[in-house]
């Protein structure tokens, strides 16, 4: 049902209102320049294992197969310390990312998801040690598990199974990654998550531990990726490439926001996401709002509709008018 609220009546009260909007976009992966914050380790060399860019997104293929185990790890320059960052705040700062298992060919004329085994997540190590570190080198860790293509959590010395990605769907990830106290509490929207969700590390405590706790002197600047291509003598693992895409970091603190990256994806609402029914959770600015009827949006916290175009938000806040 539309419901009009006559101007003459809103513009009884008038507020001030100020949006958080703290992301640092890292890249969007628009055109191979992105490559150059891209750092490709491969333990074997020849392998053919590789970062490319396809249709803006961050693809890694894994190579060629061999007779011993055949990785290959993609290091992304996040441009900052997020460790320092989380210190510096005393509490929580913010890493998001894009992932999508794409569609592609079964070799024989049809189609399948594509089959892989990576790990990614946050990293202390630097792109010269990592070979020696491999999987330690995380800190906060995720991956998508070859024998059941199921995704997974790292907490602590264990995984915990969540459930498989859709095919060819672009999951946003949130991870809120406190380097004080060493864990992180991570989100989910996309697929079968038609909302952001909290993730649960299988005590329901939505707290993740790290794999591995960074020292005193450590820099966490980059993403880490490892794909694992297997070999021929236990087995292949991945097959085909896995994408990542709009990659943002909030050195401020807890953000849950959805970035801005431009293009008019259409499921956003002043860089915010919108679920399918219509609200978006702006945090500690607005609460919950309802933009269907936009530029009216309802006020889940005041109950009341607000005058408020989505135009007129920027990072230091908006005017609107309240209806009282």
């Amino acid at each position: 049902m539309n419901t009009k609220i006559p101007l003459t009546v809103l513009s009884c009260a008038l507020g001030a209102v100020f949006a958080q909007a703290d992301w640092t976009v890292v890249s969007t992966f628009d055109d191979a320049s992105a490559l150059d914050l891209v750092t490709d380790v491969a333990n074997i060399e020849g392998s053919e294992a590789r970062s490319e860019i396809i249709d803006g997104k961050w693809a890694l293929f894994p190579g060629l197969l061999f007779e011993t185990n055949s990785n290959l790890y993609g290091m992304l320059d996040l441009g900052t310390d997020l460790r320092a960052a989380s210190i510096g705040v005393g509490g929580a700062v913010t890493f998001y990312v894009e992932v999508t298992q794409p569609i592609v060919s079964d070799g024989a004329g049809g189609t399948r998801k594509s089959i892989v085994d990576v790990t990614w997540g946050l990293s202390n190590e630097q792109p010269d040690n990592v070979l020696t570190t491999r999987y330690d080198s995380y800190n906060a860790m995720q991956r998508i598990l070859i024998t059941t293509d199921n995704f997974e959590g790292r907490n602590g010395g264990s995984y915990v199974t969540i459930e498989a990605f859709q095919a060819d769907v672009s999951y946003k990830i949130w991870f809120v990654v406190d380097f004080n106290l060493n864990f992180y509490e991570t989100y989910i929207q996309g697929g079968q998550w038609t909302e952001r969700t909290k993730l649960d590390a299988g005590d329901m405590s939505g707290i993740w531990f790290f794999r591995f706790n960074p020292g005193e002197t450590s820099v966490v600047n980059h993403m880490l990726v490892a794909l694992s291509r297997g070999n021929s003598v236990q087995g292949e693992k991945s097959l085909d490439p896995v994408y990542f895409d709009n990659v943002a970091v909030d050195v401020t603190g807890e953000n849950l926001t959805a970035p801005d990256f431009g293009g008019g994806s259409g499921n956003t609402w002043a860089g915010y996401a919108v679920s399918p029914e219509g609200w978006v959770n702006t945090g500690a600015w607005l609460g919950l709002i309802y933009v269907n009827e936009a530029p009216f949006v309802y006020s889940a916290d005041l109950e009341t509709y607000i005058y408020l175009p989505e135009d007129l938000v920027g990072d230091a806040g908006a005017w609107s008018y309240i209806y009282k």
